[in-house]
């Protein structure tokens, strides 16, 4: 079984997979061989895809590396400076940071999904609402939160285990975080809608500096003002105020798919369709908001745990295993993060093809980075050990040897947090939440239970890798079982081909050169005809076709030949979707014709934003009314675009994930 489309690579630079194509599969193999063939590269994924998502990748990585640059240096630079002995403290803040990144991961991928999924259904005035609930309820439950902590922290200080001796730092500290818990929530949906939005640079510039900006606030409050432990916080909370405001503010200035609306829309049912959206990003966002759930709880029993059998060390140890998770993530959660809102358009979309070649990359270059990260954990454990201010005998014993066996799981965690992301873009929310719980709680504890009576200290590093591995397992059995009822689906991570192997699309991948667009045109033309389209619809299909592919190359391209531009055309009973994909300069062709004929179109509808760019849906009766559109005299290279103006029903423009994106549906 093997998840990747069978291909064929045209000569005459047409990439081509068609109904026949996809219903070829290999047979044979274990779970596991099946996902390691199924994501193994063929040469030929869409040239644009790569570019994009490596610029997607870039600002997952750049803005994972600054927030965990943050934590993780505010934690070896506390260590080095007050001392090994006060790392504790961060431990026992561990699960208050969590609950406010609960609720910031559950808005922010949340929202970030619901979004994709509109803009791949076309629904973007309900997107415009759902981004709008999101920054409301980030405000208002982090308010509602640092309210409700604030006056219990010493309570809740006990219930953590924390030793008498730290009880005064602690409290100090997570004043100061519960106060700035509202940030802490917010860069969560700063982040994931800049990446959605497109704005990758944006977003990992913004990121990569909250790292910097928080590391020197922690050397001028620990080192320059010889402030205490609690100036940690007040480090992050700061910093973390900064991005959150600097996120909204490029938003406003740059995006071309969010403003803010009023939540509540319009029409009798606007309350109704709010609450909709509501449970909607909720229940999207519930694996990542179930994961710091769980780390929440799973720290609170292994605080006490470690701290009644073992000692403030193991308190020590565990906020460097911490803090190497953190840096795992990097590369996990960054590759996997990066993917979530092209594999939430796509599916949206029924376009499989292209979720295959997100999936490939993101195996491509997210595994070597995870086993290269455990091999030098491996063999630089005691070095490590020192970053976080090591220096006895023990302490270095302790902490190198919980690094090295902690570190034997991440491959499996990597894995683990792909298939999180893809059953969460499928909509596979039980599957999703189940792997968190088995991974997050139910694994380590299960196996630190067991592990700790023979094994003593040990056993509580032990069971993060037996965990991450049971859960790679259980997956793996998962798949099979799901394949076997449904044999549509693909091996591993159950990809859909219903559409492509039932005949309803062909997907081109189309090198920018007239040889190749007329091989794309005649690629159409017999798919077309093998669906018995009518001649005016499949003529139609053909000319949007050539006329828009020429336009793009030129306008959008640069007229490079080695650029590519990616066709989708899908059959839905009597409707005709047509979709047109590049990662070039941004090219709106509506805007283009209305340029090139000096006229305006008055049947567009155009939703303006603050900074002047404008996203474009042209919408007309082809039945009701053939003459949409007046009759102009146009510049020759024009006529057939403006014909295709005419006789599509909609032709829509925007950017998602910058990317052009232009849609256009004909009936016939």
């Amino acid at each position: 079984m093997a998840v990747s489309p069978m291909t064929t690579d045209d000569p005459r630079g047409v990439r081509a997979e068609t109904a026949s194509d996809a219903a070829s599969e290999e047979t044979g193999g274990s779970a596991a061989e099946a996902a390691t063939s199924a994501l193994r590269p063929d040469g030929g994924s869409d040239l644009f895809i790569r570019e994009v998502f490596a610029r997607y990748l870039t600002a997952s990585l750049v803005g994972l590396v600054g927030s965990s640059l943050g934590i993780v240096g505010s934690s070896a630079l506390a260590g080095f400076i007050l001392g090994a002995e006060l790392l504790p403290v961060l431990s026992l803040a561990l699960p208050f940071y969590y609950l406010f990144a609960t609720i910031g991961a559950m808005l922010g991928v949340g929202g970030a999904q619901i979004c994709a999924r509109l803009i791949g259904w076309q629904r973007h005035e309900e997107c415009q609402r759902a981004f709008s609930i999101v920054y409301v309820l980030a405000v208002a439950l982090g308010l509602v939160f640092s309210g409700v902590l604030l006056p219990f922290i010493d309570p809740l200080l006990t219930v953590m285990g924390a030793p008498f001796e730290l009880l005064e730092p602690a409290r100090a500290y997570l004043g100061i975080l519960c106060v700035g818990g509202v940030f802490i929530i917010g860069i969560y949906p700063a982040f994931n809608m800049l990446r959605l939005d497109g704005q990758t640079t944006g977003a990992a510039l913004l990121f990569a500096g909250m790292g910097v900006l928080t590391l020197g606030l922690d050397l001028l409050f620990l080192a320059g003002l010889g402030w205490g432990i609690e100036s940690v916080a007040l480090a992050l909370c700061l910093s973390y105020a900064a991005v959150s405001v600097a996120g909204v503010l490029l938003l406003m200035r740059r995006s071309l798919n969010f403003r803010f609306v009023s939540p509540l829309g319009g029409g009798p049912h606007a309350l109704g369709n709010a609450l909709g959206l509501v449970r909607s990003i909720l229940s999207t966002g519930s694996p990542n908001a179930l994961e710091d759930i769980c780390i929440v709880v799973r720290t609170a029993v292994i605080n006490n745990v470690a701290a009644v059998a073992f000692g403030t060390l193991a308190l020590g140890a565990y906020i460097i295993i911490d803090s190497v998770t953190m840096v795992a993530l990097v590369f996990a959660a960054g590759t996997s993060g990066a993917a979530m809102a092209f594999l939430s358009v796509f599916f949206a979309e029924r376009d499989s093809r292209n979720a295959i070649q997100i999936l490939r990359l993101v195996f491509i270059w997210g595994m070597p980075a995870i086993l290269a990260l455990t091999v030098l954990l491996e063999f630089l454990a005691p070095e490590v050990a020192g970053m976080f201010g090591a220096h006895t005998a023990e302490e270095f014993a302790v902490f190198s040897l919980a690094i090295r066996v902690f570190a034997a799981g991440l491959p499996f965690l990597f894995f683990n947090y792909v298939s999180i992301m893809v059953y969460q873009s499928q909509g596979r929310m039980m599957a999703s939440n189940g792997i968190v719980l088995l991974r997050e709680l139910a694994g380590p504890l299960a196996f630190m239970g067991v592990l700790v009576a023979p094994l003593g200290m040990v056993g509580i590093w032990a069971a993060f890798p037996l965990a991450e591995l049971v859960t790679t397992l259980l997956i793996l059995f998962y798949s099979l079982v799901c394949r076997g009822r449904n044999g549509q689906l693909s091996s591993v991570f159950l990809l859909d081909r219903q559409t492509e192997r039932d005949g309803e699309g062909i997907s081109l991948t189309v090198k920018n050169d007239a040889e190749a667009i007329v091989a794309a045109v005649l690629s159409v033309e017999a798919f077309c005809e093998d669906k018995g389209l009518s001649l005016r619809l499949s003529t139609g299909i053909q000319l949007a076709l050539e006329e828009m592919l020429v336009a793009i190359g030129t306008n959008s391209l640069g007229g490079a030949s080695s650029r590519t531009t990616n066709v989708r055309v899908l059959v839905l009973g009597d409707e005709v979707i047509v979709r047109i994909r590049n990662g070039g300069l941004r090219f709106n062709p509506i805007e283009y014709a209305e340029r090139l004929s000096g006229m305006v179109l008055e049947t567009k509808l155009t939703l303006d934003y603050p900074a002047g760019e404008t996203v474009s849906i042209l919408r007309h009766d082809t039945h009701a009314n053939s003459e949409a559109l007046p009759e102009v005299d146009v510049p020759l290279e024009l006529t057939g675009i403006m014909m295709i103006l005419k006789m599509a029903e909609v032709v829509d423009y925007r950017s998602t994930f910058g990317v052009n994106n232009l849609m256009m549906i004909l009936r016939g």
